[in-house]
């Protein structure tokens, strides 16, 4: 929750900062924003992956996606501000958020159970940095060897690439 109340705080700052004057502008990157604060909920949905138990919060998700689906086709019809839609995004992602809570709960789970690690946030921080610093690794490697074609060994002589047979 901290999370999304910040990135909350940082659009809105944002906004005010680029547009001063547009008030459309910051009232739906308020209320698109506001969303992000529903966003940890997933977390549960993720848990429930792990356990091969998706089908309970695919349901509340879905069951949400369709009343909110039906709601915007009211709005539609009665052609409903950009605004009001903003807000029935964002109604959109708490009700998902809940829903999911509600799931978790119904199947004995207990919110009150649940302890902050910051050692293990750290850890999970440090491990998944060092999984995308490999991606960008990986990712300049591929785009070196794009542009030259060859690369060097430890002596700086170019090699050629070494070519891939399959054997059929």
């Amino acid at each position: 929750m901290a999370g999304g109340i910040i990135t909350l705080l940082l659009a809105v700052t944002a906004i005010l900062l680029l547009y001063p004057k547009d008030s459309l502008t910051l009232w739906l990157v308020e209320i698109v924003a506001a969303g992000t604060m529903f966003q940890p909920f997933e977390t549960i949905n993720f848990w429930f992956q792990s356990q091969v138990q998706s089908q309970y919060t695919a349901v509340a998700k879905n069951s949400v996606s369709l009343l909110v689906a039906g709601i915007r086709i009211g709005l539609i019809l009665v052609q409903a501000s950009v605004i009001t839609f903003a807000g029935v995004t964002l109604a959109d992602v708490a009700l998902a958020g809940l829903a999911i809570a509600l799931v978790y709960q119904s199947k004995g789970n207990n919110f009150k159970l649940w302890r902050v690690s910051w050692q293990r946030g750290k850890k999970l921080g440090a491990s998944q940095f060092c999984s995308q610093a490999r991606n960008w690794s990986f990712e300049a490697r591929g785009r070196r060897q794009e542009a030259g074609g060859r690369r060097k060994n430890e002596r700086g002589r170019r090699k050629e690439p070494k070519e891939v047979f399959l054997q059929i």
